[in-house]
């Protein structure tokens, strides 16, 4: 029974009960990740601080159900950039942080050592490696981990405040007419010019943008830029690489390669195109291919849809195959 089957996963991944039904709690979040991404990236940060408050999803049954009528996010203020990392960086990152916050994070009698646990439980949720699970860790309460850390970055020089605080969003540009330039310890370069630097206003919308698409009757062609798009593929089912319960005999028969010649080579891809240029969806004719000896050149006739052509061999330098091997 479906029903069952849900009550179970509340029960056991999220420690629902039937008597408590948070489940339009956990609905409300989970659209409100939805609103927060889709306001991300096509406006602007709805929140700073707002996070999905759950380790799992619901149901797609009960969003239809606990569809909320209004979603509003408090924007408030960044976190600085300290308080961040140290909110997010384990243990054995502490070294990318300031010694002062190191020092205080590894010190076994720091009042929010609990906030950075030694051990964890994981979920592998039907998965299959290690990497794949969901790591159970106890979510971070930033403004605990932000006052902790204030009287600490309070005694921080002007060097450390400064990368510690935000400021206007800036350009870097090149002034071709700058006769001036400093050394670096790059061997490669023995010197270099100044940038430019100016503050940016990013462009802010009040309104979500949406692109309208190409009406049906406009055609563009096949290969606009170079995507996997334009191959052809084909695709199969592979449930999380389930071992089959029963065991299985594989018979392989290892034939002997036949070694080819050029003209062997020569009739294999002189017919044809092939794709090159990553993601490999430029089309070209192969004109000239080598071994460490030669270079075989393929001259094809100019009737393009003729198959026929002459080959000729070249002499490599031993530049030539230097470079080859």
């Amino acid at each position: 029974d479906f029903e069952i089957f849900k009550q179970d996963y509340y029960f056991h991944k999220l420690s629902f009960t039937i008597n408590d039904q948070p489940h339009s709690e956990i609905c409300v979040a989970y659209i409100s990740g939805l609103d927060w991404i889709i306001q991300y990236y096509l406006k602007e940060n709805p929140s700073w601080t707002w996070c999905y408050p759950y380790h799992y999803a619901p149901f797609m049954s009960d969003l239809v159900n606990y569809m909320p009528s209004d979603i509003s996010f408090q924007l408030e203020q960044p976190f600085d950039p300290f308080v961040q990392l140290s909110c997010i960086l384990p243990p054995e990152s502490f070294q990318l942080l300031p010694s002062q916050i190191k020092s205080f994070l590894i010190s076994p009698s720091n009042n929010i050592i609990d906030a950075y646990p030694s051990s964890f439980k994981s979920d592998l949720n039907g998965k299959k490696s290690d990497y794949e699970s969901i790591v159970l860790l106890p979510f971070t309460d930033m403004n605990r981990i932000q006052k902790a850390l204030a009287p600490i970055i309070d005694k921080f020089d002007e060097n450390l405040l400064k990368s510690n605080r935000f400021s206007h969003n800036l350009v870097y540009e090149f002034d071709i007419n700058s006769s001036t330039s400093f050394s670096t310890s790059i061997l490669q370069v023995k010197s270099l010019q100044p940038l430019i630097r100016q503050p940016i206003k990013l462009l802010n919308t009040d309104v979500l943008e949406y692109i309208i698409p190409l009406c049906p009757t406009i055609s563009l062609p096949d290969m606009v830029f170079a995507s996997f798009d334009s191959l052809p593929f084909s695709s199969t089912l592979n449930y999380i690489n389930r071992k089959h319960k029963i065991d299985t005999v594989l018979e392989i028969n290892l034939e002997k390669r036949k070694i080819m010649n050029e003209l062997d080579v020569a009739n294999l891809i002189a017919p044809q195109s092939m794709f090159v240029g990553y993601p490999f969806s430029r089309s070209c004719y192969v004109k000239n291919f080598f071994d460490l000896k030669k270079r075989f050149v393929l001259t094809r006739d100019s009737d393009k849809k003729s198959n026929s052509y002459v080959l000729q061999k070249e002499d490599l330098s031993d530049t030539e195959i230097s470079n080859l091997i």
